[in-house]
């Protein structure tokens, strides 16, 4: 269960960084 909330959180941190910088970042 713990995996899916930290999927659905760094997904939802994404979501929010592309909102503010337009681009997504880099993951490797």
């Amino acid at each position: 269960m713990r995996a899916k909330l930290v999927a659905r959180a760094s997904m939802c941190v994404q979501d929010l960084v592309f909102s503010w910088t337009g681009t997504l970042p880099p993951l490797s």
